[in-house]
C-alpha cells in the first residue's frame, strides 16, 4: 500500500496545486479545458478509485464566475486580482433578492453534492480509503509547510547570503553583461580556473555576509519568541531557549 502511495504522490501534489491553491483565481481564469479535469481522471484511474464529486461553488463564487466575462470586457486593463476586488465590491452592493437567487442555487448544489459524496465514500474499499487517507495526510502536511513559509516571509526573516561561488557568478554576469542562466553555463569553468588567492575575496565577502546574517537572524528569532511566534524559528534555537529558561533562576518578588 505504501508503494502505491509513494508512486503517485508527485502526481497528487501536482493535481492538488492545480485545483486547491488560489482557488478563486483558478476558477475565474482557467478555461474548462485547462487540463484539471483530465489530470483528476488520470490520478483516480491510476489509484483505481472512482472520481470524487467536486465541491460546488458558493453563492459568491457562482456570482464571480458568472459576471467575470462581462466585467473583463468593461474593464480590460484590470489585472485578475483587481477584477476580483471589483466584483467583490459589486457583490456587496447586490440587492438581497438577487443574492438570494445565488444562495438558493448554492444550497441546492450543496445538497446534491452531499448525496453524491456519501455514495462515493460508501463505495470505497478499505484499501482505497487507506490510500486516500495517506494522500490527504501528506497534502495537509505540505499545506502546513507552505503556510509556514508564507508566515516566515511575511515576518521578514533575514535571508541567507549567497555562497562564495554564487557571489562570483553575480560578479561575472555583471562584468560580461550576461543573465544568470548564461553566466551559470560558462561561469563554472571560470571559477575552477581561479587560484585560491583569487577566490579568497569571494570567500571573505561570503564570510562577512554570513556573520551579518547570523546576527540579524538571532535578533529576528528573539523577536519572534517575544511575540509568541516560536513555530517560525529554528528547532535548535527554540531548544537552546528552553534550556536557558530551565537553568535561569526564578526571581521571587519580595512581600
Amino acid at each position: 500500500m505504501q508503494n502505491i502511495f509513494t508512486k503517485h504522490l508527485s502526481l497528487v501534489n501536482h493535481f492538488n496545486k492545480l485545483v486547491l491553491t488560489n482557488r478563486t483565481i483558478n476558477v475565474l481564469t482557467l478555461p474548462i479545458c485547462a487540463g484539471i479535469k483530465q489530470e483528476a481522471k488520470d490520478l483516480l484511474s491510476k489509484l483505481n478509485i472512482p472520481e470524487k464529486p467536486k465541491r460546488p461553488l458558493s453563492a459568491y463564487m457562482q456570482y464571480l464566475f458568472e459576471k467575470r466575462p462581462q466585467v473583463k470586457v468593461n474593464y480590460p486593463n484590470l489585472s485578475n486580482i483587481e477584477l476580483i476586488k471589483k466584483m467583490s465590491e459589486d457583490w456587496k452592493n447586490l440587492s438581497s433578492d438577487l443574492k438570494l437567487n445565488y444562495e438558493n442555487k448554492a444550497k441546492q448544489n450543496k445538497e446534491e453534492y452531499d448525496k453524491r459524496l456519501l455514495q462515493f465514500n460508501n463505495n470505497l474499499t478499505p484499501e482505497q480509503k487507506t490510500v486516500l487517507n495517506q494522500i490527504q495526510s501528506e497534502l495537509r502536511e505540505e499545506a502546513k509547510k507552505r503556510k509556514l513559509k508564507r508566515e516566515i516571509k511575511q515576518h521578514n526573516k533575514p535571508k541567507k547570503p549567497a555562497s562564495a561561488y554564487s557571489l562570483f557568478l553575480l560578479s561575472y554576469a555583471k562584468e560580461q553583461g550576461l543573465n544568470i542562466a548564461h553566466a551559470m553555463q560558462s561561469g563554472k569553468g571560470k571559477w575552477d580556473a581561479l587560484s585560491e588567492q583569487e577566490k579568497e575575496k569571494y570567500y571573505k565577502e561570503y564570510s562577512e555576509k554570513k556573520k551579518k546574517f547570523e546576527e540579524e537572524l538571532a535578533v529576528w528569532e528573539a523577536k519572534m519568541i517575544a511575540e509568541g511566534r516560536e513555530k517560525l524559528i529554528r528547532g535548535k534555537t527554540l531548544k537552546a531557549f528552553d534550556k536557558f529558561n530551565e537553568k535561569s533562576p526564578v526571581v521571587k518578588k519580595s512581600a
